[in-house]
């Protein structure tokens, strides 16, 4: 079901969730480094969920995975109203953040697609991305972060992704993340991750507990990155 009329609704729809999820959750607007990050990390951690989205492209750069067709669609969006601008900051040269939030007319579409099964198992999955990225992003140790502010510090855990770290490490600056190719290195450790949690922590594993277990196993990720970054540090 299509509620937004414009080419990739998919995408369109999880740029608004991220967003009414940041709303509600910690009352905040949130920048386009942020909202990319946000996508990555629901993304990259998609197999904990067992549940597989439409393909997203993301390209590593010099500030982490970014995807031109998130920022066009969030272009998009808030052209027709369903997001809005509420700060723009110029930060070194010609690089620059602006903040988005959702606006009442974005919220209803959120609200309408909620009711949609298949939207709500997508709104739920990026909602524990959302709350865990409020929840690192205000640890002690990333408050000091000189150079990202706010819910940008998640970049710094982003960083740690052994996905995002894998392409990085090739010659070519950009380079494309195919996330459905599970058989690569660059998939196959969040399946292995996964086993070993539910293994060694001995979880129950049935249709019934499947989000239960999602919300743990993916709470031990973002562990697991932010211990990278302290050792990083």
């Amino acid at each position: 079901m299509n509620l937004i009329q414009i080419d990739n609704f998919q995408t369109s729809n999880e740029i608004l969730f991220v967003l009414d999820s940041i709303s509600k959750n910690a009352g905040k607007s949130l920048s386009k480094l942020g909202l990319q990050k946000i996508l990555y990390l629901a993304k990259v951690l998609e197999p904990v969920r067992e549940i597989i989205m439409n393909t997203l492209e993301f390209l590593t750069e010099k500030r982490g995975p970014y995807s031109k067709e998130i920022q066009n669609l969030i272009d998009h969006l808030t052209a027709l109203g369903f997001v809005s601008i509420t700060n723009f900051k110029v930060i070194v040269g010609k690089n620059s953040l602006a903040y988005y939030e959702i606006t009442p007319v974005g919220e209803g579409v959120v609200k309408k697609l909620k009711k949609i099964p298949i939207q709500e198992e997508k709104y739920w999955w990026i909602d524990i991305i959302s709350r865990l990225t409020i929840i690192y992003s205000n640890k002690v140790e990333l408050e000091n972060d000189t150079k990202f502010f706010d819910l940008d510090r998640i970049v710094r855990l982003v960083y740690q992704d052994p996905t995002y770290n894998l392409f990085k490490q090739n010659n070519n600056w950009k380079y494309f993340i195919d996330f459905e190719k599970r058989d690569e290195n660059s998939t196959s450790w969040i399946i292995d991750f996964v086993k070993t949690y539910v293994e060694e922590n001995n979880l129950i594993v049935g249709q019934k507990f499947i989000r239960g277990n999602a919300e743990l196993i993916t709470i031990a990720f973002f562990e697991f990155y932010f211990l990278n970054y302290l050792k990083s540090r």
